[in-house]
């Protein structure tokens, strides 16, 4: 699966994989579009749950039903209007139902570059659905870059390639494993083993 459509309460975010990057976009009324084109380089291969919701909207909420339950018991009062609780409640209540419509539980992908992240909602369409797409940007990106940044080649300089495997390393798009097999690999290449004059004290 390539795309991934999430409807939410006057909220839509489009998803797309595409052969180098993730096209993402998020509608929502009234406010101005967002359009992005993430490049796989900038992308994280990991995800962190999330949840967003303005908690001010349940503890105005929750102190409303309040005074709508002393309103109740006193309604009999000749001082209090006997039908003051009802006007509460409905308040309360709508600020309850504006609480859970903005409730949002998603998964986060960092863009680490920039500082911020992607978000998908978890269960929009279904939970199973979004996970795999989850997996299918991860499995395209590290696709991607292992096959631009990992190749060997004789006439490129040795310094770059070496810097790109640990690049691949680092962000987890290729093994310790692999980096080592590849790094043993570019020193055979270049017929020299720069662990020697330092290029590799850092490395491990």
């Amino acid at each position: 699966m390539q795309t991934l459509k999430q409807n939410r309460f006057f909220h839509k975010r489009e998803f797309e994989i595409l052969e180098s990057k993730l096209s993402y976009k998020e509608i929502i009324p009234g406010k101005s579009n967002l359009e992005a084109l993430i490049p796989f380089e900038d992308l994280s291969n990991n995800k962190a749950s999330h949840e967003n919701s303005n908690i001010l909207f349940i503890i105005f909420s929750v102190f409303i039903y309040f005074l709508a339950f002393i309103s109740f018991i006193s309604r009999n009062d000749k001082d209090y209007d006997p039908d003051i609780w009802k006007f509460f409640s409905l308040i309360a209540t709508v600020l309850l139902v504006i609480f859970l419509i903005n409730k949002e539980k998603s998964w986060k992908i960092k863009i680490p570059k920039n500082n911020t992240a992607v978000f998908i909602y978890k269960k929009i369409p279904n939970e199973q659905v979004v996970n795999e797409f989850i997996e299918n940007i991860f499995t395209s990106r590290d696709k991607y870059l292992r096959e631009n940044y990992m190749y060997l080649d004789k006439n490129l300089s040795y310094e770059n390639q070496y810097e790109n495997l640990k690049w691949l390393w680092r962000v987890e798009a290729i093994s310790k494993q692999e980096f080592d097999e590849k790094y043993q690999e570019l020193k055979t290449m270049f017929n020299f083993d720069k662990k020697e004059i330092g290029f590799n004290k850092n490395v491990g």
